[in-house]
């Protein structure tokens, strides 16, 4: 063999000179392209070189670099979250003076027309009155307040009781021995109101 030869050394590269081993490396060229050459289990990865400088990247680095480019991606994604939150809302837009006029309540049903007098033995309070509703609502389930006064004008009594009935806008009732509860034989005068109702059917 000369050194004009294709032929390279199967080890290290080097042109096959005459001879039976490689000047460069030693290794017999007969025993060399017989025997594949086996790399070992723990064999490092090849370097790569480049410009001249020999960089190896193992797996573990391989694994830092994605673990870095991943918390970026996360500190990023704190970052705009916590701007969202503490963003301030889009406000709405100002109420015009129409909006802001407060919604007048409808006036509950009016007590006319009142006539009590006492039932039992002389000491439950009976009154018969007419429910004037003069709202634009419609009221149910109307409750009647009715104190009872001496002939001195003391109050000696009160009673309470729900009219269970439906009152429509304009419409008219009337309830006659509403039973207000017991009261003072010594009753003189009685007053009596509607003190609140269910708004609605």
């Amino acid at each position: 063999m000369t050194a004009a030869s294709s032929d390279k050394c199967p080890k290290c590269g080097t042109g096959i000179v005459d001879g039976p081993e490689c000047p460069q490396c030693g290794v017999i060229y007969a025993k060399a392209k017989q025997a594949p050459v086996v790399k070992p289990e723990n064999a490092q990865p090849e370097a790569i070189t480049t410009h001249g400088e020999s960089k190896e990247l193992t797996f573990a680095q391989r694994d830092k670099r994605a673990l870095c480019i991943l918390a970026g991606f996360l500190a990023a994604f704190l970052v705009i979250a916590i701007n969202l939150q503490h963003s301030s809302p889009i406000s709405p837009p100002p109420k015009t003076v129409e909006d802001r006029k407060p919604v007048p309540r409808q006036p509950l049903p009016q007590l006319q027309e009142l006539d009590w007098t006492l039932g039992g033995f002389k000491n439950v309070l009976l009154a018969s009155f007419t429910l004037r509703n003069g709202s634009a609502s419609t009221w149910k389930d109307m409750v009647v307040q009715c104190n009872g006064f001496a002939k001195s004008g003391t109050q000696i009594s009160s009673g309470y009781a729900t009219v269970y009935y439906i009152i429509t806008p304009g419409a008219m009732l009337k309830v006659k021995d509403l039973n207000l509860g017991f009261t003072d034989q010594q009753i003189y005068s009685a007053t009596c109101h509607v003190i609140k109702a269910v708004e609605g059917l």
